[in-house]
């Protein structure tokens, strides 16, 4: 009797805290004893109360463990749904973002120079990321920009014929071209095929 009063105990604590689960567990227990025990009570093979108790803490426990599951469930539920949220809002964002900055690049395309819009052409059209740039004659602004790479700077020597009008006669000299090496940046020749695909060559071209 000493164990089926420690249980009794620990039943009566838990309904004080635990009332929905004790009140499920209560009509199970019930429904368990009329439908399926009966005849095991009355062969008095165990204590009533005993018994009661057992099926009484099994279904608490049985409702627990459901309840543990569903919550856990529903944090895992609203977890992903949160996320699947701030994921769109996230893609959103970023493709506002990104038509803002299509919009600004293309302002300034419209005004490069004819040379560096040859050039972006070449990009797309030619796949060409890469350009030898001679100081003398470059007139462009994209060579000091934060939109390509310088990979080398270097001099070439060339022989240059020169005629003399006064002696009709033609002079030698040797000249040295200076170059630069550069290769267009794939972030900025990413928007530059937006602003392509959006706006059409037109943006590529001289007026």
């Amino acid at each position: 009797m000493e164990i089926v009063d420690k249980l009794l105990d620990l039943v009566k604590t838990l309904l004080d805290k635990y009332l929905f689960q004790s009140l499920v567990a209560t009509a199970g227990m019930i429904i368990t004893i009329a439908l399926l025990l009966k005849d095991f009570f009355m062969q008095n093979k165990v204590s009533d109360n005993e018994l009661k108790v057992l099926i009484w803490i099994l279904y608490f426990l049985i409702v627990c463990l459901i309840q543990f599951i569903y919550k856990k469930n529903k944090k895992w539920y609203l977890s992903k749904k949160n996320k699947k949220i701030l994921d769109e809002k996230e893609k959103i964002s970023r493709e506002l973002e990104e038509i803002e900055t299509i919009e600004n690049l293309r302002k300034i395309i419209v005004n490069l120079n004819p040379c560096d819009k040859e050039m972006l052409l070449k990009a797309i059209e030619e796949e060409q990321k890469i350009f030898s740039l001679e100081d003398r004659t470059y007139k462009g602004t994209l060579l000091n920009s934060e939109f390509v790479d310088i990979l080398k700077k270097y001099t070439k020597r060339e022989e240059v014929n020169i005629p003399n009008d006064a002696t009709k006669a033609i002079l030698f000299c040797n000249r040295e071209e200076h170059y630069t090496d550069i290769k267009i940046r794939d972030d900025f020749l990413y928007f530059v095929k937006k602003v392509y695909v959006i706006y059409g060559r037109q943006c590529f071209e001289s007026e």
